[in-house]
């Protein structure tokens, strides 16, 4: 649990179960929560609700992202930001199957990751509960092997979609 501008947080480790416990802390609000294990991406952002006992955090496997994309049973929580990663080549756009999306909510300084996913076969990729709670602006992380890594300033608009061409390497 961190603000939503630093990635900072005490650390904790799930049990058997994927339950965790937070010793020690007191929840307020503009805190996020965050999971991380290799091999694993978290599509939506946990905000921290102070009147809430309890958060759950919803991962998926980037094998899955990116040779399926998103599970129909993952709960989708708007407002949401989807779009396609795609480059521009003489055969017209090409979709980048397999990227990194990191959503950063630090205006592109890339301190405060708050929700990552990767792209389907079909360069699609989907973040959701994606709000700018701090006022430093939305940005994106995109990284593929053979492309330059950069930082892409988002905003969520009706319907949110935002399509991100990165450059090659």
């Amino acid at each position: 649990m961190s603000v939503e501008y630093q990635s900072w947080p005490p650390q904790v480790t799930t049990d058997a179960d994927g339950r965790y416990t937070l010793l020690n802390t007191a929840p307020t609000a503009g805190q996020k929560l965050i999971a991380e294990k290799a091999g694993y991406s978290q599509p939506c952002r946990v905000p921290v609700v102070p009147t809430s006992s309890a958060h759950d955090i919803h991962v998926v496997s980037n094998d899955t992202l990116s040779t399926a994309g998103l599970p129909a049973s993952f709960p989708i929580v708007p407002p949401v930001l989807e779009g396609m990663v795609f480059e521009q080549t003489p055969a017209g756009q090409q979709p980048i199957a397999g990227a990194s999306i990191i959503l950063d909510f630090t205006g592109g300084m890339g301190w405060a990751p708050s929700a990552r996913t990767t792209t389907d076969p079909q360069g699609r990729y989907m973040l959701c509960n994606v709000e700018d709670s701090t006022g430093l602006g939305l940005s994106a992380l995109v990284a593929k092997e053979g492309y330059a890594r950069a930082f892409v300033d988002v905003t969520v608009r009706p319907p949110g979609n935002f399509d991100i061409e990165p450059k090659r390497r």
